[in-house]
């Protein structure tokens, strides 16, 4: 059971001085940033599903650069160091939907459930026990860093912490479950909001139903619910369920893609070469392009035959720039490498450098040393002395 529930390996912070230097700032920048950090997003709303007339509106909160700074100081400080179970999936490095899925391929039996709106239903006082009760760490501080990662008493969606929170809110709950399942021979699974339950065996309807409460349970302690239109329970037994987690097709022994999906993916290749002859440079090319390149490399790693062959064919049909594109990049190159000192490690300054370094890499396809010589003057900026690196590499 001890491997089954998360464990912080890092000795606790105890002060208000010990976080700011962690952080990277004074202790009094450190608690005006807190009190003002609600005011810190910027809101947006985005559509989502695959329905035009039926689109469900998200609203995300991006933290402006300087908290997001903070928020990602506080990955790498307290959230990086916590050991994860294995049946946390997403926002982990190295695991994500193939993992999850993995963990049920070739079940006889599925349950897949979803968390209703999960992000903005998780409560501050909840987050707050991740780092009293997990961490370890006294009240104050505690409460110091919710601050610093929660939005009007809520999880922020769209912030970079928000997974990691995901991942540890049942900490102190969730492995009790997940014995007990393994006891009963299911195997349980949790991608952010999404859980899975498989059997290698069929259950009866009673079981699963025993499973699906055992669930609603933990949840209603934190005061969440279970997507009444997203529990879906499937049998490899039945002819026409379609047997998949997450998206990917798990009836058999590994995850796979199924095979009109497969077709699809070539079809992008195909339609990727015809608009590779009208033009390579344009934008909506490099978006073709881009989207194709990462359904090819889902078939790659889940070791599709015909990803190779797609994979080199992608290889020959590569996105260019043209000269005016160029230009433009050597027009904001210019001023970046002219950036006074005192701003260079400014969050914004190194997107930038980080994003022309992308595309620099892009115009090496046409033109080798261009790129060359606006990679190694960049480079030259922020990497001008060891601080620079180092800050580089956060």
């Amino acid at each position: 059971m001890a491997n089954d529930k998360p464990y912080y390996s890092k000795k606790p912070i105890g002060s208000v001085e010990a976080l700011a230097q962690c952080l990277g700032v004074t202790p009094e920048r450190l608690l005006l940033i807190a009190k003002n950090a609600e005011k810190s997003y910027v809101e947006f709303t985005i559509y989502t599903g695959k329905d035009k007339n039926n689109l469900k509106e998200r609203i995300l909160h991006e933290p402006k650069p300087f908290l997001k700074s903070i928020q990602k100081k506080i990955n790498r400080e307290v959230f990086e160091h916590v050991i994860y179970p294995e049946y946390l999936h997403g926002g982990l490095k190295e695991r994500d939907y193939v993992t999850n899925v993995s963990s049920h391929a070739g079940a006889k039996t599925i349950i897949a459930m979803d968390i209703q709106d999960f992000y903005p239903s998780i409560q501050q006082s909840h987050v707050q026990d991740i780092f009293t009760l997990l961490c370890k760490f006294p009240p104050s501080i505690s409460s110091l860093i919710t601050d610093l990662i929660t939005i009007n008493g809520r999880v922020a969606q769209g912030a970079c912490c928000s997974s990691y929170i995901a991942n540890l809110i049942f900490f102190n709950s969730e492995y009790g479950r997940i014995s007990k399942f393994r006891s009963q021979g299911l195997t349980y699974t949790r991608l952010l909001d999404d859980i899975t339950i498989s059997s290698r065996v069929a259950l009866t309807d009673k079981q699963i139903s025993n499973a699906i409460e055992s669930v609603t349970a933990l949840f209603t302690k934190f005061d969440l619910k279970l997507h009444p239109r997203k529990t879906k329970i499937e049998q490899s037994t039945d002819t026409k369920a379609k047997f998949e987690v997450t998206g990917l097709w798990a009836k058999h022994g590994n995850p796979k893609i199924r095979k009109k999906d497969r077709h699809y993916v070539r079809h992008l290749v195909f339609i990727c070469q015809k608009e590779y002859e009208k033009n390579s440079t344009s934008n909506k090319y490099h978006e073709l392009w881009n989207m194709t390149s990462g359904k090819v490399a889902v078939l790659t790693r889940l070791k599709h035959a015909q990803s190779k062959d797609l994979r080199k064919k992608l290889g020959i049909i590569l996105p260019t720039y043209d000269s005016d594109a160029a230009s433009k990049l050597q027009r904001i190159a210019y001023k970046l490498c002219n950036t006074p000192e005192d701003q260079i490690s400014s969050p914004g300054k190194l997107k930038t450098y980080h994003k022309l370094k992308y595309h620099f890499g892009i115009v090496a396809r046409t033109d080798r040393p261009l790129a060359k010589k606006w990679k190694g003057m960049l480079d030259t900026k922020f990497k001008s002395s060891a601080d620079a690196a180092r800050r580089i590499s956060e």
